[in-house]
């Protein structure tokens, strides 16, 4: 991908980047007010919400229905409107699940993963935690994601990143380090499916 074209991607996201510095900085405020010293219990997920996109390009399990924040951009030079739909459910234990899709009218992908990762890095690089500490390609959905996390004393920031056609997915699990359920943030990514009529055709080269 083109410099100018990275420089557009991560210009965009500037408002979701305050959006995740916000939902950091409160999952700070809830440690120092919530630190709960107990075992993980294993949960039943029975009470998750199953929700469909306001795009209609995805459905998800989230712990609580989600709260929706739309952008969108137009390029000066082309005319061209990029549109970044956010969806955010916070849960009372500071806990933060949060789906970005970012969709561009004429996309130019020229390499995923060095694309996936200069928008992660620039997307976490001047909030408060500031590092991503390890970023690695794996197969999600019948396509190659970017794995990311962020790890301190303080919280614990899981996410995954991918093109898909037109769009760059980044879902993200962020949770205060004392109450970080690993089991938690596996379900909510697991939960993400493509709707039928949006979904990838199996590739031979990638696992499922």
């Amino acid at each position: 991908m083109r410099g100018w074209i990275i420089a557009l991607i991560v210009g965009s996201l500037l408002v979701v980047g305050l959006v995740f510095y916000l939902i950091l900085n409160s999952a700070t405020i809830s440690i120092r007010i919530n630190v709960p010293e107990m075992p993980i219990q294993e949960e039943s997920f029975a009470d998750w919400h199953t929700y469909t996109s306001s795009t209609g390009n995805f459905t998800v399990l989230f712990p609580l229905l989600p709260q929706h924040v739309t952008h969108s951009v137009t390029d000066p030079k082309t005319g061209d409107v990029r549109n970044y739909e956010m969806d955010v459910a916070t849960r009372p234990d500071g806990s933060v699940y949060t789906i970005i899709e970012a969709t561009y009218p004429n996309p130019t992908w020229e390499n995923a993963e060095q694309d996936l990762k200069k928008v992660v890095d620039e997307l976490f690089k001047d909030n408060v935690y500031k590092y991503v500490t390890n970023m690695a390609m794996s197969p999600f959905k019948n396509i190659n994601a970017l794995n990311f996390n962020i790890s301190n004393e303080e919280v614990k920031v899981e996410g995954k990143a991918f093109i898909y056609e037109n769009s760059i997915y980044i879902l993200s699990a962020v949770a205060p380090t004392a109450t970080y359920n690993k089991q938690e943030f596996e379900f909510f990514f697991n939960s993400f499916d493509f709707t039928p009529q949006n979904k990838p055709q199996p590739n031979p080269t990638i696992e499922p």
